[in-house]
């Protein structure tokens, strides 16, 4: 518990102080011969904050989990599973590609946000996050942590010139792996039409 004092004498504020934590299930689930893309905790490449895959499926054949819409802009990060709290936890940027589409409800939708959305994304794979999760998961087949504590989860802020600086770095290192992914798929095109 010593993390929390530590926390609670530097300036530190909750998760739910600086955005929403979105867990409305969509309307588009209750139309049973829509089709929707579905994102769930392993879609997800833990060290790049980003979602590499989605699956089509017709409503009525989407897990019991499927239960959120996500939006560009928004950060999803997990809630449920082994790897909750410790250095595989999934936290991810939602990109356009992803706009709309369904996620499981092992994620919470963070929206809203103000502060930097950067550096709330930097703070979501820090030790601090991770211990204060691995701190509050319960139950022993399937841990997870519950939605009070995770809008209790204190944000450690520094001063507005360190936030600016981490957030800058973490959106420029973003912006290169779009970048790159773009340069690989234009390669492979490339290749493709000179067969």
């Amino acid at each position: 518990r010593n993390i929390l004092a530590i926390l609670d004498k530097q300036s530190s504020v909750r998760l739910s102080d600086v955005c929403d934590i979105v867990k409305n299930k969509s309307d588009k689930i209750k139309d049973k011969n829509a089709i929707v893309e579905y994102v769930e905790l392993s879609d997800i490449n833990t060290n790049s904050y980003e979602i590499i895959n989605s699956n089509t499926y017709k409503v009525h054949e989407l897990p019991s989990r499927a239960s959120y819409e996500i939006q560009e802009g928004d950060i999803i990060t997990g809630i449920a599973g082994n790897s909750v709290g410790t250095r595989k936890h999934a936290t991810a940027l939602v990109t356009k590609e992803y706009e709309g589409s369904i996620c499981t409800n092992g994620f919470r939708i963070l929206r809203n946000f103000k502060i930097d959305i950067y550096y709330i994304l930097y703070f979501l794979k820090s030790d601090l996050f991770l211990k204060q999760m691995f701190m509050y998961r319960t139950g022993a087949a399937i841990p997870s942590v519950a939605d009070t504590d995770l809008a209790n989860v204190l944000i450690y802020l520094p001063n507005d010139k360190k936030i600016k600086d981490i957030s800058k770095k973490m959106k420029r290192a973003i912006e290169l792996r779009q970048e790159s992914r773009v340069i690989i798929d234009g390669i492979y095109e490339k290749q493709l039409q000179n067969h």
